[in-house]
């Protein structure tokens, strides 16, 4: 995960897995990067170590704090003063891993996925103080990301479930007003990892597996994944069209106008550039290649 500071200054990165081939195991690393993008070549200035492993990073719209969510069940929240980000406080939410997390615009609540007991947990925040009185929101099964339009209208959520190669589901919430409610569920094709809601709350972008993570003697097994824009019909999505997209591919997000998708392809080490014209996808053959 990365959360970048609202002037576009400083990036805070959490921290990598890997995974030991000898042991069969995933190992997982406990600190955040903080990242200085105004220097030339960007660089790293500072490594925090933070005890947990992070999963999801969110910075709220005045720069000042910053949320991390962990696999250990922990909420962390930061200050950050500049160039510097200091650990200030540590939420017990769960004893099990979390997942997603997104701040509203007006910086008051915050929404957290419940991994593995299914759900989001709304936090409420105060200046530098994060509280929660435990509201739940309905989610499907094993809530991942998490991201919120900029309308301050509505939030998304993407549940990968438990099995890979069965179709999974994402989760439309109304955030208008307290208490927060899902409003509906839609089944899509495996692993939405990658999920977004468009700035303005008119489209949602769903990168699915489908299936292409898999390996080739599971029959579930897909060459590649889907990218699928639905359009929100003020709390009704529709699916307008689906195009094949990368192999294991997980990352998406709309451009500030609305008028265009980045989807991350991972094996093929590739950002892909779609655009949305006439309400449709359009693969427009652009691709920015990446080195990781």
């Amino acid at each position: 995960a990365v959360a970048i500071t609202p002037d576009g200054k400083l990036a805070i990165v959490s921290a990598p897995s890997r995974y030991d081939a000898a042991d069969k195991k995933l190992l997982l690393e406990n600190y955040v990067q903080v990242v200085d993008l105004a220097a030339s070549p960007a660089a790293v200035i500072a490594k925090l170590d933070i005890g947990h492993h992070p999963q999801a990073l969110a910075i709220n719209r005045a720069g000042t704090l910053m949320l991390a969510t962990t696999t250990s069940g922990n909420v962390l929240v930061f200050a950050i003063d500049g160039q510097s980000v200091t650990l200030k406080d540590t939420l017990k939410i769960s004893d099990k891993r979390l997942a997603g997390l997104s701040i509203t615009p007006d910086g008051k609540s915050a929404l957290v996925a419940l991994r593995d007991e299914q759900g989001l947990m709304v936090l409420d925040i105060a200046s530098d103080k994060v509280t929660t009185q435990r509201e739940r929101v309905s989610t499907g099964v094993a809530p991942y990301s998490v991201d919120v339009s900029s309308t301050g209208k509505w939030a998304l959520v993407g549940n990968v479930g438990t099995l890979a190669g069965d179709d999974d589901s994402i989760t439309l919430v109304d955030i208008s007003k307290r208490p927060y409610r899902a409003v509906q569920h839609v089944s899509v094709g495996a692993l939405p990892e990658g999920i977004a809601i468009s700035p303005d709350g008119r489209w949602v972008a769903v990168q699915t597996m489908n299936g292409s993570n898999l390996l080739p003697d599971n029959p579930g097994r897909q060459a590649k994944g889907r990218l699928t824009l639905f359009a929100n019909q003020n709390g009704k999505l529709v699916e307008k069209s689906s195009l094949p997209a990368g192999e294991a591919g997980q990352g998406v997000v709309f451009t500030a106008d609305g008028q265009y998708i980045l989807a991350q392809f991972n094996v093929e080490k590739q950002l892909a550039v779609f655009a949305v014209a006439n309400g449709k996808l359009k693969d427009t053959g652009k691709r920015l290649a990446s080195t990781g």
